[in-house]
């Protein structure tokens, strides 16, 4: 499931960390997932992604190597890294290891409209809105999707393929400039996953849980997060976007135009970023993501 909820910092566009760290037990299901990123400031990344569902509980294991070749002059060797975080709906809680600074961060799951990275005074944050209302226009954003119907094999599951397209656009009036950002994702999707129906039952949880649309965290994530307000003019557009992510590729353009509407008009075009994500496994042989252990030695973090 390619998931962001905010919250967590150390989470790649996609993706939300979580880890098992208990003696091996048995998880109801669990999706191992290899996944490859090109952005265009940090280079190439590569990482395996193990999610487990098990009642209400979720967790997922994510290990990256940057291989870029600026990554690997600047830190002198391949950096690699691990991120993991755990969803416990029963006991109203979500864990979170930053393995690189050995710390445990705990969150209240009832509390998490209340966490904010950087607050300010409700003012200045008026005035701000204030000013950045008369010098930007920024247009509703536009969506389009449209499904495949001629059937596709990918690792031996039957998918339907998902073409959708999101597009930002963002008038500065100061600088008479337009920025237009396009995401375009391709997904292939099945409904024959073993432990879809896990999967599925975990997010309407979720869903339920944090007050927000089921949507918002099925195969769509990463574009309807852009997509402010109620789903509701789409709604009929979604219900189509059924099936478990067999394999995602999405790429991320940026547009800025100076000038507009002139003979001096100038477009840069540049693609900030390539994904992928292919589903490798499904099996239960994981560790209970219910269990959770990290070593005595991390310094454990309550977030109020």
């Amino acid at each position: 499931m390619i998931l962001k909820l905010g919250i967590m910092k150390n989470c790649g566009s996609a993706l939300l960390g979580i880890c098992l760290l208990a003696s091996v037990a048995c998880a109801d299901v669990c999706f191992t997932h290899t996944y490859t990123v090109d952005e265009f400031l940090l280079g190439t990344k590569q990482a395996e992604l193990i999610i487990s569902y098990a009642d209400a509980s979720m967790a997922v294991d994510k290990h990256t190597r940057f291989t870029g070749t600026w990554m690997k002059r600047f830190f002198g060797e391949e950096k690699q890294e691990r991120f993991s975080t755990q969803f416990l709906l029963d006991e109203g809680r979500i864990n979170e290891i930053d393995w690189q600074n050995r710390r445990l961060y705990l969150y209240d799951l009832g509390k998490l409209d209340q966490l904010q990275w950087f607050r300010q005074d409700p003012a200045y944050d008026q005035s701000l809105a204030d000013h950045l209302k008369n010098r930007y226009t920024v247009k509703p954003p536009k969506l389009n999707l449209a499904i495949d119907p001629e059937e596709h094999l990918i690792n031996g599951y039957p998918c339907r393929r998902l073409i959708a397209q999101l597009e930002l656009e963002t008038h500065d009036h100061l600088k008479d400039t337009i920025s237009k950002t396009l995401v375009q994702q391709e997904s292939w999707l099945s409904v024959e996953v073993r432990g879809y129906a896990e999967y599925l039952h975990f997010r309407h949880l979720l869903s339920d849980r944090l007050g927000i649309e089921s949507e918002r965290l099925g195969p769509l994530t990463y574009l309807l997060r852009y997509w402010n307000g109620s789903l509701e003019p789409i709604r009929g557009r979604l219900k189509d976007v059924t099936g478990y992510p067999v394999k995602t590729e999405t790429v991320v353009t940026a547009h800025y135009t100076t000038d507009p509407g002139t003979d001096a008009a100038t477009t840069i075009q540049k693609v900030l970023k390539k994904e992928s994500a292919l589903l490798s496994r499904v099996s239960s042989e994981m560790q209970d993501p219910g269990q959770f252990q990290i070593p005595d030695n991390f310094e454990t973090i309550p977030v109020q």
